[in-house]
C-alpha cells in the first residue's frame, strides 16, 4: 500500500498551520515505509502553492519524495460543466446557487505528458517520481470471473433473500423517514410491473 499526502490531507493542514505534526509524519512514516510521498498538484485551488512549498520544506527536511498529480475528475476540460452539474445533483443544489461549495476547477481533467511537464516545469523531479510509483503499482486483472466479498447470511437464508429483505427493510425505514410510510408495498410494485 502507498500513501500520498497531498494539498487536504491532515499532515498538510498541519504543515500549512506552521506546526507540522512529528507525531503524525511518524505515525505515517511508521505505517507506510519506503511508500509515504507528498502530493503536489496544481489544479488552481486554494492553498495549492502553500502546500507545494510547505511540501519542498518537508521533503527535505525529512527526506521524503515528491510527486506530480493532477486529481482529475473529468476527461477534457469542456466536461467541467457536466461535472459541477453532476456535483449539483449528488448535493441537492444548483448549478445558480452563489452560496453552493465550488470544490473542484476547469483544471481538473486527464492532462497529457506534455501539460504536466509545462505545469511543473520548474519541478522536474515530481514528474519523474510520479512516473517511478507508476512503476512500483501494478495489477493484474482476469477478465470473464467474479471475485464479490463474501456475505455472510442468516442460517437458512440464500444471499438473494437476505438481499431482497435488507433491501425492503431499507426502503420502508427511508419511506417512515421522508413522510411516505406505506407508500410502498410488494403488491404495489407487483402491480406495475404487469400493467
Amino acid at each position: 500500500m502507498i500513501a500520498l499526502a497531498g494539498h487536504a490531507s491532515a499532515l498538510a493542514q498541519s504543515a500549512l498551520a506552521d506546526h507540522a505534526d512529528s507525531a503524525l509524519l511518524q505515525r505515517l512514516r511508521q505505517r507506510f515505509p519506503e511508500r509515504l510521498y507528498l502530493e503536489l498538484t496544481r489544479c488552481g485551488r486554494a492553498h495549492e502553492e502553500d502546500w507545494i512549498a510547505a511540501a519542498l520544506a518537508l521533503g527535505a527536511r525529512h527526506d521524503l519524495p515528491l510527486l506530480a498529480s493532477n486529481d482529475a475528475r473529468f476527461l477534457e476540460r469542456e466536461d467541467f460543466e457536466a461535472h459541477e452539474a453532476r456535483v449539483c445533483i449528488q448535493q441537492g443544489r444548483v448549478l445558480a446557487d452563489p452560496k453552493r461549495p465550488r470544490e473542484y476547477s476547469p483544471e481538473q481533467y486527464l492532462k497529457s505528458t506534455r501539460d504536466m511537464r509545462a505545469l511543473f516545469a520548474d519541478l522536474p523531479e515530481v514528474l519523474d517520481n510520479s512516473v517511478e510509483l507508476a512503476k512500483r503499482c501494478n495489477l493484474e486483472l482476469h477478465f470473464g470471473t467474479y471475485h464479490l466479498p463474501a456475505f455472510p447470511t442468516p442460517p437458512g437464508v440464500t444471499l438473494e433473500q437476505h438481499i431482497r429483505a435488507s433491501s425492503s427493510t431499507g426502503l420502508t425505514q427511508r419511506l417512515a423517514r421522508h413522510g411516505a410510510a406505506g407508500a410502498h408495498s410488494e403488491a404495489d410494485y407487483h402491480a406495475r410491473l404487469h400493467t
